[in-house]
């Protein structure tokens, strides 16, 4: 049962997480790149502050001051 009396595992589902686990690439492998690239992800929820929102963006915004973009991306 689960709060408020209703049978809950009748009207409930679960699943496997489909997500596998995948090795990260090797220093070699990332310098053999021609090309270079940047993930961000961070919310700029207040809830979300943990993930340093701001900070993320003003180290970008300085990436790109000191030439570090390589644009069209």
């Amino acid at each position: 049962m689960f709060a408020g009396g209703s049978d809950g595992e009748a009207g409930s589902a679960s699943f496997q997480n489909a997500i596998t686990a995948v090795p990260g690439p090797t220093a070699a492998e990332l310098s053999a790149r021609a090309d270079g690239g940047c993930l961000f992800y961070a919310r700029p929820e207040a809830h979300a502050a943990r993930n340093l929102f701001e900070l993320g963006v003003l180290s970008l915004a300085r990436a790109v001051a000191e030439g570090r973009s390589r644009g069209g991306r």
